[in-house]
C-alpha cells in the first residue's frame, strides 16, 4: 500500500508566543497546540489584523454568568487582544504578556484577573503601562497612563484602526462578579475553616444582626446570610469560599462582644480566637479588589477597634479606604450606575462606612483623616431604606411602608453628624501649635454648635429619648447612642476652650461687672461642656446592667471611649472649682464616682477600662488638695441599680497601689485634649 502524504496545513498566523520561539503553529484558538501542551497560558495572543478581529469575533464566547445585560456591557467594554511584547524580554515573559493581554475567559476567576496587575501591564508610579481595559482598577486623569490611553485613542483615529472601548458605563465592581468559587483552595490552615457548633453559631451571628450590623450596615445582609445557610448545607457560595469564611468569623469575633452565648470573662478570648482565623483567611485574598473584600476590611476594623493593636487597626481601614478608591467607589458615577437599587445603595453604604471609619479612628487617635470632605460629599449619602424594602421602595424616608420607623434612619443621621464631628477635629484639634485669637475661636465654635442644634433638630422623632417610643429594644438603643454620640461630639466642641482657660486664663479669675462678652461665652461654654459630660454619665449610670453590661449603648469598646472623655472633663471641673476656691460641689463628686465606677465594671471586657481608670487615677492624684487615688475606694457602692462591686485597684495591682511619679504639670491641660486611644 502505497504511503498517504498529508499537505502541511497552513495557517494565516501564528500566535506571538510560538512566532517569538520561531515553531510551527496550529493556529488554534483560544490557544494553540504547542502553547497548550506547555500548560502556561489560557490564551495566545495573536498580532492585531482583519484576519485576527474575523477569528476573534469567530471563536471568543462571551461569559455567561454576568446574564443577559452583563453579556451587552462585557461586549462593550472587552477589547480585541493586544500583544504588547517588549523588547529584550525572556520567553517566560512573553507568556505572561500573552496572557494577560488577553480577554479572560469564562473559566478565569477574580484572582487570574488580577494577574493583569503584572510589573509588565501595571507601573505603581505610571499606572497602567499595557492595555487599560483589561484592568479592573479606576485610574484617573492624571495618571500617565491615563495620558498614555489618550495618546493611543488619537493615534489610533488618525491610522483608522477600530478603539476598544474604554470603560465609560458598568463600574468594574458590577461588571467583574466573582466568579471565584471554583478556585482551588489552599487547605494548608484547615483549622480557619472550621465552624463552631451551629447552635452557637446561630447565636453569635443573630447577635452580631441585631446589635452590630444596625448600626454598621455595611455587609450585604441578604447575601451573606444565603452564603452562611449554604456554608451548613454545602452549598454553591456567592463568593470565594475563603472570602466568605473570613467574613463569618469576622462576624463570629464581633457577636461574641455581645451574645450572652459567651460569659463576659470570656468574650475578650473568644473574639481574638474567631479574628485569628479571619486573618488567616485573608491572607489568601491579597490583591482581590472588590466591593465584598471592602466590607471584609471594613468588619476588621470596627472588630480591631476592640483590640490593643492601634496600628493594625488603623492599616486595616487605611487598606479599606485605598481599595474603595482603587475601583471607583469614591466617584459618584459609579454608583449612580443604573443597576439595582439594592447594588447601588450598598456601594453607596461601603463608601460612606469607609468615611465613618477613617474619621471615628483619626477622632480616636488623633491624626489626620485621609477622606476629605469633598471627596466624602461626591458620593450622596446612602438612602434611608430599610434591607426589607431595596428592591420596592425608591425614595428615603423615616417611615417604613410597613408603618415602622426605618432602622437605616440611625446610620444616615450619624454620618451627618460626623461630618460635623470631622470640622470640629479639622478646625479646632489639627492646628499649629501657634494659638489662635481667642474671637476667631469663638466664632468657630459657635457656628459649628449651630450644625450642632441644626442636626439635632432633623432627628426622626423614634431617634429622641424623650419621644416615648421605647418599646422597641432596637429603637432604644439607637436613640440613646444618637444621644451619646451628640453629647460626645458637643464635648467634643467646647473642651478646648476648657483647656485654654480652665486655669491660666478668665475661668481661674472671679467674675466681675465689667467682664467682656468673650468672657462670658468663654464661661458658657465651659457650663455647657460640663453639662454634657454629666449629662452622658448619667444615661449610663441609670440604664447598665452592672451584671451582664447590657443596655441601650454601644460596644464596650465606644463605651469605655465616651465615659473616659467625660471623666476627663468632669476632672476639668474639678480643677475648676479648685482653682476658684469653690467649695466641693457633690454633683461633680458623685459623677466623677460614677464614672470611675463603670469603667471599673467594664474592664472585665477590656483592658482598655484598666488604663483609663488608672490614667484617671494618675491625673486625679495631681489636684491640689487629693490623697492620690480615685474618689472610689470601697468595696461596695450604692448605684441606682443596686449594689454593685468596686475593687479600690486596678486589676492586678495591689489595694495600696499608689500612682507612680508623673513628671508633669496639671495646669498644663495638655490631657484634657487627649483620647483614651493615646493610652496604648
Amino acid at each position: 500500500m502505497s504511503q498517504v502524504f498529508r499537505k502541511r496545513l497552513k495557517v494565516p498566523i501564528a500566535c506571538d508566543s510560538c512566532r517569538l520561539r520561531k515553531v510551527k503553529c496550529d493556529g488554534a484558538r483560544p490557544v494553540c497546540g504547542h502553547c497548550a501542551k506547555k500548560e502556561s497560558t489560557l490564551c495566545c495572543s495573536y498580532t492585531r489584523n482583519k484576519c485576527e478581529e474575523e477569528a476573534q469575533a469567530e471563536f471568543a464566547p462571551l461569559p455567561t454568568e454576568l446574564g443577559e445585560h452583563g453579556r451587552k456591557t462585557a461586549m462593550q467594554h472587552i477589547p480585541a487582544s493586544i500583544s504588547f511584547v517588549p523588547p529584550n524580554v525572556t520567553s517566560q515573559d512573553a507568556d505572561r504578556v500573552s496572557l494577560s493581554a488577553e480577554r479572560p475567559t469564562k473559566q478565569s476567576s477574580a484572582s487570574e484577573i488580577s494577574t493583569l496587575n503584572k510589573p509588565l501591564f501595571a507601573d505603581s508610579m505610571n499606572g497602567i503601562v499595557g492595555e487599560p481595559s483589561y484592568s479592573l482598577e479606576v485610574f484617573g486623569n492624571s495618571s500617565a497612563g491615563s495620558f498614555m490611553r489618550q495618546i493611543k485613542a488619537a493615534i489610533d483615529a488618525r491610522l483608522g484602526t477600530s478603539q476598544p472601548t474604554i470603560l465609560t458605563g458598568a463600574p468594574p465592581f458590577w461588571v467583574s462578579n466573582h466568579e471565584n468559587h471554583n478556585k482551588q483552595i489552599n487547605y494548608q490552615d484547615s483549622a480557619c475553616f472550621t465552624l463552631p457548633p451551629r447552635r452557637l453559631a446561630d447565636r453569635l451571628m443573630q447577635a452580631y444582626w441585631d446589635l452590630n450590623w444596625v448600626l454598621y450596615p455595611f455587609i450585604n445582609r441578604s447575601e451573606i446570610e444565603a452564603d452562611y445557610q449554604s456554608v451548613w448545607s454545602g452549598g454553591v457560595l456567592k463568593y470565594n469560599e475563603s472570602l466568605t469564611m473570613c467574613i463569618l468569623n469576622t462576624c463570629f469575633a464581633l457577636g461574641s462582644q455581645y451574645s450572652d452565648a459567651v460569659p463576659l470573662s470570656q468574650r475578650r478570648q473568644a473574639g481574638e480566637d474567631f479574628f485569628c482565623r479571619a486573618q488567616g483567611l485573608y491572607g489568601s485574598l491579597t490583591g482581590l479588589a472588590s466591593l465584598e473584600t471592602i466590607q471584609c476590611l471594613l468588619l476588621m476594623g470596627i472588630y480591631l477597634q476592640s483590640t490593643s493593636n492601634v496600628h493594625q487597626c488603623w492599616m486595616t481601614v487605611g487598606q479599606a479606604i485605598r481599595m474603595a478608591q482603587s475601583i471607583g467607589l469614591h466617584l459618584p458615577q459609579y454608583c449612580d450606575y443604573p443597576q439595582s437599587v439594592r447594588q447601588r445603595e450598598y456601594a453607596r453604604r461601603v463608601w460612606h462606612g469607609c468615611v465613618l471609619m477613617d474619621r471615628v479612628l483619626s477622632m480616636t487617635f488623633g491624626r489626620p483623616g485621609m477622606i476629605p470632605r469633598w471627596l466624602a460629599d461626591t458620593v450622596p449619602l446612602p438612602a434611608i431604606i430599610d434591607d426589607e424594602f431595596l428592591d420596592v421602595q425608591k425614595d428615603s424616608s423615616v417611615e417604613r411602608p410597613d408603618g415602622r420607623p426605618s432602622v437605616m434612619a440611625f446610620s444616615v443621621k450619624c454620618l451627618e453628624l460626623y461630618d460635623i464631628m470631622n470640622d470640629i477635629l479639622l478646625e479646632l484639634y489639627m492646628q499649629s501649635a501657634e494659638r489662635k485669637d481667642t474671637v476667631q475661636e469663638l466664632g468657630q465654635i459657635l457656628r459649628l454648635d449651630e450644625r450642632l442644634h441644626a442636626w439635632k433638630d432633623t432627628l426622626p422623632v423614634h431617634l429622641q429619648i424623650s419621644a416615648g417610643i421605647m418599646a422597641d429594644s432596637l429603637l432604644r438603643r439607637q436613640a440613646f447612642i444618637t444621644r451619646i454620640r451628640f453629647l460626645h461630639v458637643r464635648i467634643l466642641l467646647f473642651r478646648p476652650i476648657i483647656a485654654r482657660f480652665c486655669v491660666h486664663g478668665s475661668l481661674s479669675r472671679a467674675a466681675d461687672s465689667h467682664e467682656s462678652i468673650a468672657q462670658i461665652l468663654i464661661t458658657q461654654c465651659s457650663l455647657v461642656c460640663f453639662k454634657a459630660a454629666h449629662e452622658l454619665i448619667d444615661l449610663f449610670n441609670n440604664n447598665l446592667d452592672f451584671e451582664s453590661l447590657s443596655g441601650p449603648f454601644p460596644a464596650w469598646w465606644y463605651s469605655i471611649l465616651y465615659l473616659y472623655t467625660a471623666a476627663t472633663v468632669i476632672l476639668a471641673e474639678r480643677l475648676r472649682n479648685n482653682s476658684l476656691g469653690l467649695p466641693p460641689d457633690s454633683h461633680v463628686s458623685q459623677a466623677w464616682e460614677n464614672a470611675i465606677l463603670i469603667l471599673r465594671t467594664y474592664r472585665i471586657v477590656g483592658e482598655t477600662a484598666e488604663r483609663c481608670v488608672a490614667a484617671l487615677e494618675i491625673l486625679s492624684a495631681k489636684i491640689p488638695g487629693n490623697s492620690g487615688r480615685a474618689d472610689v475606694v470601697s468595696t461596695v457602692t450604692q448605684t441606682s441599680n443596686g449594689l454593685a462591686p468596686v475593687s479600690s485597684s486596678p486589676r492586678g495591682q495591689p489595694a495600696d497601689w499608689e500612682a507612680e511619679p508623673v513628671n508633669f504639670e496639671i495646669d498644663d491641660m495638655i490631657w484634657l485634649n487627649t483620647m483614651s486611644g493615646n493610652l496604648y
